[in-house]
């Protein structure tokens, strides 16, 4: 999921993406695969358009100044007593953080960037369009996103 998920910001024109991973060698090889997107100077700062990091403290750190949305694509948040992706002392009012994680609705993600005044949103958004494209695929015919999203919300409680 974090693969599609940088293709497709890749894709959009995104301004800037850093890829996070235990593995500093595989960010760097998904970043070294979506280089194509972003050649060019767009925006002018002290930082990359596009690097891949670990997941130490002291490289996440130095990343959240320059950030506007973080992604959890990690399976992370799935349960109650998972750590977090990230260290709460490092989550900031600017951040809009987006756990791809949909149940529990309100991951341990979601309640620690509430605390720490960022915005927040889970994965049910994109779990219904992922079904609702897979629905006009198979069926040929658009697919009632109303009805889709009222049955996800009963569902995920």
């Amino acid at each position: 999921m974090a693969r599609a998920i940088a293709f497709e910001c890749g894709k959009q024109g995104c301004e800037r993406l850093v890829i996070a991973n235990r593995t500093r060698e595989r960010a760097a090889d998904l970043a070294k695969q979506l280089q194509k997107f972003f050649v060019g100077p767009k925006v002018l700062g002290p930082v990359s358009r596009l690097q891949g990091i670990g997941l130490s403290e002291s490289e996440l750190r130095g990343q959240i100044p320059h950030t506007d949305l973080l992604v959890n694509a990690t399976s992370l948040g799935l349960e109650r007593s998972d750590p977090l992706p990230i260290g709460t002392h490092l989550l900031e009012p600017h951040l809009m953080i987006y756990d791809t994680v949909y149940f529990p609705r309100r991951s341990p993600l979601l309640l620690a960037a509430e605390e720490s005044g960022a915005r927040a949103a889970n994965g049910l958004s994109m779990l219904l369009h992922q079904g609702a494209r897979a629905f006009e695929i198979w069926f040929d015919r658009e697919a009632p996103i109303a009805a889709m999203r009222s049955a996800l919300q009963r569902a995920i409680v």
